[in-house]
């Protein structure tokens, strides 16, 4: 029997990364289209803090290969003005 969306988050969990970041909302949407066209980050899911400005909560399965780990990375890295290095955790 297939494991249903949610049993496959709670096996695999979430690796995460909070980024307090001077970002502008067009740097944030060209990151996020930048994730949607590469299949890769198909499951990575940005989630923006209306209520505080610039701050980005970045989730990643646990099972994504470290390739695409430190792929991921430096794209963050490329879209953060804050000099700060990006660490999934």
């Amino acid at each position: 029997m297939p494991l249903s969306k949610q049993e496959i988050e709670q096996r695999h969990g979430s690796r995460t990364i909070e980024v307090e970041a001077k970002i502008r909302p067009d740097d944030l949407n060209r990151f996020e289209a930048l994730l949607a066209t590469d299949t890769r980050f198909s499951d990575v899911r940005v989630y923006r803090n209306h209520g505080a400005n610039g701050i980005v909560l970045i989730k990643a399965p646990k099972a994504m290969v470290k390739k695409d780990i430190a792929d991921l990375e430096r794209l963050i890295q490329q879209h953060i003005d804050d000099g700060k290095a990006v660490k999934l955790k």
